[in-house]
């Protein structure tokens, strides 16, 4: 008897592994995907695994401008005015003080500029200068 039991449990649960079929094939069939996945791109061969070489960014200097080089030997600051105060101004994030006999015309919030600065690094002059193209 008790060898028949043991038979009959096994062919019940052989029963309920065939009827119940779809619970074991979904979970291997997404197992045998994610395998091949995982393989394929070693299968593809080492020169598609290799990374290929970054190009370098091409060459920037900041002092490079289209700003000529005649108008910075001529000017000791070449900016955009940020702000002025009464005795100093903001050039290009810079803080200049001004002369007592400072010529000031040019030297309004947003304007690009020239100026000249005596031993003392204050401002004496400044001229307008046409915006350089970026």
């Amino acid at each position: 008897m008790m060898g028949q039991e043991l038979n009959l449990s096994k062919g019940i649960t052989m029963f309920h592994m065939l009827k119940n079929r779809r619970v074991f094939v979904l979970p291997l069939g997404a197992l045998l995907i994610l395998v091949l996945a995982a393989a394929s791109p070693a299968l593809g061969g080492e020169d598609q695994a290799r990374i290929k070489g970054v190009k370098p960014p091409p060459h920037f200097d900041a002092e490079e401008t289209n700003i000529s080089k005649t108008v910075r030997s001529r000017f000791d600051v070449v900016g955009t005015v940020n702000a002025t105060f009464e005795d100093r101004v903001v050039i290009s994030d810079r803080n200049f003080r001004l002369a007592p006999d400072a010529d000031t015309h040019a030297l309004r919030e947003g304007a690009f500029i020239g100026a000249s600065l005596n031993d003392e690094g204050e401002i004496t002059a400044a001229e307008p200068l046409e915006q350089p193209e970026r």
